[in-house]
């Protein structure tokens, strides 16, 4: 890890309250990584491994990946698509690109594939429901817009 680039693990555990979110889903935990700029520089294998760790431990019911994977080279991305394939969850893992992830021609189908073939959800202009029927999509709507 390089010591300009890079600072110390950040975890924050938040509790939010959501007005008439079904009582099946109270106590709902979600976890969300980003920005973990892969590329030997940034982020050390240590610290990934770290990340992992305390994902898993949180025991979450969803995980969410929420982009730039990489930095400038899609090179370390099949490694660390087998690091993060170590996530586990209830409802899976989902992940969005970044910009990062689509900084130059086939980035995106690189960091996709890369993701994609480890089991992890990647979305591109569509709508998941990892809890099926039990949020109406109407509802669902309107809590994301709510929290914008």
């Amino acid at each position: 890890m390089h010591k300009i680039l890079s600072s110390s693990l950040s975890v924050e555990r938040l509790t939010i309250e959501i007005a008439g979110l079904p009582e099946s889903l109270e106590g709902t935990r979600l976890v969300q990584l980003s920005d973990l700029h892969y590329d030997g520089l940034r982020l050390s294998d240590e610290m990934l491994a770290e990340a992992i760790a305390i994902t898993n431990q949180a025991q979450p019911d969803l995980i969410v990946l929420t982009g730039d994977y990489i930095t400038d080279s899609t090179a370390p991305m099949e490694a660390l698509a087998r690091s993060l394939q170590q996530l586990h969850s209830h409802l899976g893992v989902y992940a969005i690109l970044g910009n990062h992830d689509h900084y130059r021609p086939g980035f995106q189908t690189t960091v996709t594939h890369a993701l994609t073939q480890v089991g992890i959800h990647v979305l591109w202009n569509q709508i998941a429901y990892p809890w099926g029927a039990r949020v109406p999509a109407s509802r669902l709507s309107r809590l994301l817009v709510s929290r914008v």
